[in-house]
């Protein structure tokens, strides 16, 4: 589940949402990053491999 950290990152995108891009909301898995953001009007998480 989500830590409390990254549930307070996507509140802050949901509730302050002014057209930026996602918000990091870090990742339990070494090597990987989780994002939340907007697509199309829809809030979505993925993944990106630290770089």
């Amino acid at each position: 589940g989500l830590t409390d950290k990254q549930i307070r990152g996507v509140d802050a995108l949901v509730t302050g949402w002014h057209g930026q891009g996602g918000v990091a909301v870090g990742s339990s898995s070494p090597g990987e990053r989780l994002f939340a953001g907007r697509r199309d009007g829809l809030l979505t998480l993925w993944r990106e491999p630290v770089r």
